[in-house]
């Protein structure tokens, strides 16, 4: 009942509900969320626990899709890539405050991190390895700096008017840039 009555305030009000909140819409008392969840940090991981999940099986999905002999060009695994950065994209604007919330994880200042998000995490980064090994994206980018900017995209966008046709225009560019060029 906790996680349900964090999802749908999450959803209403973004992570930063109040526990209070979430605990009456629960029919608890905020001592009883607080013995589940000692911080909001831990609440917040557990509510995101199934879209980590999502991700990293998206992840590996297209990461085995990578490794078939059907796929063996650049562009494909430029197409993966693209197609799990959405949904992590769409994951950051499920909740107002979600890009905020990833922030320190992204940051690689994991205080909070759980097994989830470093199973989503380690998916991803192998992933963009394969894509760099393609010859897709360019060697010098970092896994989590691409994470970052999608992030930052999130979080510079949100709650104006057209947040996602923004998020999504800007994270075009963010590709476009990350793409290898021969030269």
């Amino acid at each position: 009942r906790l996680l349900d009555a964090a999802r749908a305030a999450f959803t209403e009000t973004g992570v930063d509900a109040p526990p209070t909140e979430i605990a009456r819409r629960a029919g608890v008392g905020v001592g009883t969320l607080y013995r589940h969840f000692p911080d909001r940090a831990a609440l917040v991981d557990a509510v995101l626990g199934d879209r980590y999940d999502t991700l990293r099986d998206e992840a590996d999905r297209l990461l085995n899709a990578c490794t078939t002999p059907a796929f063996v060009d650049a562009a494909d695994a430029f197409a993966a890539l693209t197609t799990w950065l959405d949904l992590f994209a769409h994951h950051l604007a499920l909740f107002h405050g979600m890009a905020d919330s990833l922030r320190p994880t992204l940051l690689k200042h994991p205080v909070h991190a759980t097994r989830g998000c470093d199973a989503m995490l380690a998916a991803w980064d192998r992933l963009f390895t394969q894509a760099q090994q393609t010859g897709a994206i360019r060697r010098d980018a970092h896994p989590r700096d691409i994470l970052r900017a999608v992030n930052a995209l999130r979080w510079a966008t949100q709650g104006t008017p057209t947040a996602t046709d923004e998020a999504d225009r800007l994270r075009t560019l963010l590709l476009d840039g990350l793409r290898y060029q021969h030269t």
